[in-house]
């Protein structure tokens, strides 16, 4: 269509630091790796699908911190029916 909603990496990487910024404080002392690489894909609604971390960070308390805060993240809608996947690194106090 003419007015097709192409995905926004740029918008979706800024929300994507933006919890990022709040996790590093929310999920502060929590036992685990300071620093916790991601994988986040969304879907066209702009809502997270899923979060991708290492499994052995995954269970973790840092991990599962910043796993719940990232599922939170939402963008634009977009167009099409694949997931978009942005990577992301969240360090924590």
């Amino acid at each position: 269509s003419a007015a097709a909603r192409p995905f926004d990496h740029a918008a979706a990487h800024a929300a994507l630091q933006q919890k990022g910024a709040t996790a590093r404080f929310h999920c502060k002392g929590k036992a685990g790796p300071k620093a916790v690489a991601a994988r986040v894909f969304f879907n066209p609604a702009g809502a997270v699908q899923r979060v991708m971390i290492d499994p052995q960070v995954a269970t973790t308390q840092s991990g599962l911190c910043v796993q719940m805060m990232l599922s939170s993240t939402r963008v634009p809608a977009f167009d099409g029916t694949e997931l978009q996947e942005v990577p992301t690194t969240v360090a924590i106090e």
